[in-house]
């Protein structure tokens, strides 16, 4: 794999589930080398054409590895929590996943908050971190170029195209302590959340932060959009 011209490391952009309907993020999202989509993602929603990772939590990844679910039994499962004609066409789209990296995403809080301690982060998962913080902190570890999507960076309502607006969360995750290690990370450059700190209007701007946009974001929002 090719990394950015301007790096040393290749670039793996790590992207949650928030819609945008107004900022055209195609070309953006695929200027990265490596597209890392969370549980039931796929492309072509103003989130990129491609995918090269997919990170499963346990009971998604059982359902659909090392055989398909049938899809009527597929839809049953999550139709109460999720919206019934995005779990359907993920259904669809995921024999087009078979060249990627599907990986299932395991809890395994104590090597990561290892990991954060080795990096003097002060925070640490109290709970189990939900697929999209797994999928990062794997690739911090495995010495990737991180940047961080489409995730929430301050307290919000949750925001995801296939996720019942209703749909409550779940006890097992604490969101105080990702929202706390995702600022860190990024205010200490072991990752770049800049893209989560986007509006979705229909011209490039930011949300009020003390937290900074990187002049790589910048420069890569320019270029593409």
């Amino acid at each position: 794999m090719e990394s950015d011209k301007n790096m040393d490391r290749p670039s793996v952009l790590v992207m949650g589930n928030k819609p945008f309907m107004h900022l055209p993020l195609d070309s953006v999202v695929d200027s990265f080398d490596y597209i890392c989509r969370c549980n039931l993602s796929f492309p072509f929603l103003n989130n990129g054409t491609k995918t090269d990772a997919l990170y499963l939590c346990p009971h998604i990844y059982e359902k659909v590895i090392p055989t398909l679910m049938a899809k009527d039994v597929f839809v049953k499962k999550y139709e109460a929590s999720y919206e019934k004609k995005y779990v359907e066409k993920f259904h669809d789209h995921f024999p087009s996943y078979n060249k990627c990296l599907i990986k299932k995403a395991l809890n395994d809080d104590s090597r990561f908050n290892n990991f954060l301690k080795s990096k003097n982060c002060p925070y640490s998962f109290s709970k189990l971190p939900r697929t999209g913080y797994v999928a990062m902190i794997d690739f911090l570890i495995k010495g990737y170029n991180v940047f961080i999507s489409h995730f929430s960076i301050e307290s919000e309502t949750r925001a995801s195209f296939y996720v019942k607006p209703s749909r409550y969360e779940s006890d097992c995750h604490s969101k105080t302590d990702e929202l706390k290690i995702l600022q860190w990370l990024h205010l200490h450059k072991h990752i770049d959340a800049s893209l989560c700190l986007l509006k979705d209007a229909p011209n490039i701007s930011f949300k009020e932060s003390h937290l900074s946009i990187s002049d790589a974001i910048k420069k890569r929002l320019h270029k593409h959009l």
